[in-house]
């Protein structure tokens, strides 16, 4: 969930995503919801606005959809303050009451129709993209009644970008017919979904690894290398690079490696030869 919440805050913010801005937002975030995280350096208040905006779409995503809500929002995004509204009001209006209507609606189509609702009437000369993204956050939490999601549609919509204005701009020309937009919107989401399965799978398979290494009786040469794997610092080392790196001949190198491979610590990869290599071997 904190990894989530970074790329969305990271994501609608329009940040560099580097590790120290990620790490000063996922520093946020966990005080914000009081989770156990690493607090050696002060988190920005630059970015406290832009913390409590994701959380309050996806965490309270049971609260209403109001035009209080969307000017605090417009208000926390970075970039040219102008909450004037451009539309009609009894345009937003017809839309905010739509959206807060309960009724027996699938909350994901909902929230693929509401993000493209908002961005048709951009009601702000500037955000209007990142407030119609959380808004659709928010539906789709709506959908799950759940504030603990691992995946983010934000992100994957961002990653789509390009597709992403070609339908908007083909719907702003014929807005009869948005069948491709919502059969694209849930095509990210299902991505969006695998994308997370798979992160999630590697942390728990470093998580297995880091286990064995705890546990075990590998030396220190051993110890050093698959850290350093563990830590992607590298991703994948060929019995030349663990010597290199464990100070040994190649020979006891390879020794050091075949036992981490029957433990199943690391496999190897297809590619065989002198470029032989090995990586973490993340799935049991």
């Amino acid at each position: 969930m904190l990894h989530t919440l970074t790329d969305d805050v990271v994501t609608n913010a329009g940040l560099p995503s580097v590790d120290s801005e990620r790490k000063q937002v996922r520093i946020l975030i966990a005080q914000y919801l009081e989770i156990r995280c690493e607090r050696d350096q002060p988190a920005k208040e630059t970015h406290e606005e832009l913390v409590r905006t994701t959380v309050d779409a996806k965490c309270h995503f049971a609260d209403p959809l109001s035009r209080e809500r969307l000017l605090r929002w417009h208000a926390s995004l970075p970039g040219k303050a102008d909450p004037t509204w451009q539309q009609s009001e009894s345009d937003l209006d017809a839309f905010l009451q739509w959206f807060n209507e309960e009724g027996r609606a699938d909350w994901v189509v909902k929230a693929a129709i509401a993000h493209l609702w908002f961005m048709l009437l951009a009601p702000f000369p500037h955000k209007n993209l990142e407030i119609a993204r959380l808004i659709a956050e928010m539906a789709v939490a709506r959908s799950e009644r759940c504030s603990e999601r691992f995946y983010s549609i934000s992100t994957e919509l961002l990653r789509s970008y390009s597709t992403y204005t070609h339908l908007l701009d083909r719907i702003r020309i014929n807005s009869r017919d948005i069948t491709g937009w919502i059969e694209w919107f849930l095509a990210c989401m299902e991505c969006a979904i695998t994308t997370a399965g798979t992160r999630h799978a590697a942390l728990l398979g470093r998580a297995r690894l880091r286990d064995l290494m705890l546990h075990g009786s590998e030396n220190e040469r051993q110890s050093r290398v698959i850290n350093r794997l563990l830590e992607q610092v590298i991703d994948k080392v060929t019995t030349s690079r663990w010597a290199q790196i464990g100070n040994c001949s190649q020979d006891t190198a390879l020794r050091d490696i075949l036992h981490l491979v029957e433990k199943g610590v690391l496999r190897r990869n297809p590619e065989g030869g002198r470029t032989t290599s090995y990586s973490l071997h993340l799935t049991p």
